[in-house]
């Protein structure tokens, strides 16, 4: 183990107790040293069980040689980003490493020793991600590389068979370089549950490091692509914006929101009559609402990078 890096696992749950005892089985299974690793469980107030679930599975990290395996529970729900931002400030002091995942993967056995063994042979990668595919059809690619379109803001994803650099990946599942991740400012929680990966990596590249999709691991993911959820449809919208206002600079930044509000609102609009079958006007407000904050309302400043 001499010369191995120390990783800090770090996982976000919520009302997924079956799903989330299937991840921690596949992570127990790893091959890479357990005295190098600890896992750190961040339960959003759920109310079916899943932190029980998983308070019963910790001791069989510990009983594997895992240096530490603990839970967290919020009093209240928090979701998604400020979860991601929670943990940034668990990870252990001395790990090289942290590995970010969902509640709803399986992972292979050599995906924590591929994803750092990427990462050691270039100093400069900051995050490395896999090939993610549906769990329900295992050949299948849900996630890949994914890049922000630099005159029009337009997210564009990318498959690839050989590494690939790209602008962000998925969070579901993706191994941080814990320098990038102070010098970036880290996960931004305001975002709430939507974009706050594509925020964090545009701000890992920023602060001077790649961001690398690795297509030969493949990890399973238990999604199926639907229509969002009405609750969170402006977050998605807003934080598009967001994402735009605090990672470019000015003349891309006008030229990006000029396109997205003015050629994305209307499309949004036109998909909320096309789901609903007609109007719906609460949604319709949602939506405007939510390019009026994304476009001209306050947004959180990115943490300071450290030099």
């Amino acid at each position: 183990m001499r010369g191995k890096a120390r990783i800090s696992v770090a996982l976000c749950t919520r009302n997924r107790a079956r799903e989330l005892e299937r991840t921690l089985h596949s992570l127990l299974a790893q091959d890479y040293p357990a005295p190098l690793m600890d896992l750190t469980v961040l339960d959003d107030a759920s109310d079916d069980g899943s932190d029980k679930s998983a308070g019963k599975l910790l001791g069989s990290f510990i009983c594997a040689g895992w240096v530490g395996a603990r839970l967290l529970r919020n009093s209240s729900r928090a979701d998604i980003a400020r979860g991601r931002e929670r943990l940034q400030g668990e990870l252990a002091g001395e790990s090289r490493y942290a590995l970010y995942l969902d509640d709803d993967v399986v992972l292979p056995p050599d995906l924590v020793s591929s994803l750092v063994s990427a990462a050691e042979r270039d100093p400069s990668l900051g995050v490395a991600g896999p090939r993610i595919c549906f769990l329900s059809d295992p050949g299948r690619t849900a996630h890949s590389a994914n890049f922000v379109g630099r005159f029009n803001g337009r997210y564009r994803e990318m498959d690839s068979t050989s590494p690939l650099d790209c602008d962000w990946l998925n969070s579901s599942c993706f191994l941080i370089r814990t320098e990038a991740l102070r010098r970036s400012g880290g996960f931004c929680g305001d975002y709430i549950n939507a974009h706050e990966e594509v925020d964090f990596c545009l701000g890992v590249g920023l602060a001077g490091f790649k961001v690398r999709y690795i297509p030969s691991v493949k990890v399973l993911h238990d999604i199926e692509m639907k229509a969002p959820k009405k609750e969170r449809l402006y977050y998605l919208y807003r934080n598009k914006l967001w994402v735009i206002r605090r990672n470019f600079s000015f003349p891309l930044k006008a030229l990006q929101l000029a396109f997205l509000l003015l050629g994305g609102t209307p499309l949004h609009l036109l998909e909320s009559l096309r789901r609903n079958r007609g109007t719906d006007p609460a949604e319709l407000l949602i939506v405007l609402k939510a390019a009026l904050a994304g476009a001209f309302g306050a947004v959180p400043e990115r943490v300071k990078r450290l030099p």
